[in-house]
């Protein structure tokens, strides 16, 4: 017997989320290329699409070349620096947007669930299953 009134899946988990109980763990290789289709701010388009330029294999050779062409090999440190600094913050910027996505819509929670990019751990103790 189901009642209409019953609260579904979604709605238990963003209440004990909001309220701490439970904890999303995000697959960071599945949020990487999922993170930014789910948004729809342009900004966080535009800075994947950032990402990519600047991580691109030839950017990488190109800035190589110029620093050595230049004789300021200091560039090379500048350009890694910077690169890493691009990955932490793309790494924090999809996890948030990740769950931010699925927090405020019920069918991204449920695509997101079923293609493993999410999984719904319990807080005090994570081994048992929610």
């Amino acid at each position: 017997m189901i009642h209409e009134e019953s609260p579904a899946l979604f709605e238990i988990v963003v209440d004990k989320y909001r309220k701490g109980q439970i904890s999303i763990d995000v697959n960071r290789g599945s949020a990487l290329t999922v993170y930014a289709r789910l948004s729809r701010n342009p900004l966080i388009k535009l800075f994947n699409y950032a990402i990519r330029v600047y991580s691109y294999p030839l950017t990488i050779i190109g800035v190589i070349f110029a620093s050595v062409f230049l004789d300021c090999y200091l560039y090379i440190l500048y350009y890694l620096v910077g690169l890493f600094g691009f990955i932490a913050l793309e790494d924090y910027l999809s996890r948030t947007s990740t769950i931010h996505s699925a927090m405020y819509n019920r069918n991204v929670f449920t695509e997101l669930c079923r293609r493993g990019v999410i999984s719904v751990r319990d807080a005090v103790n994570p081994d048992l299953p929610v």
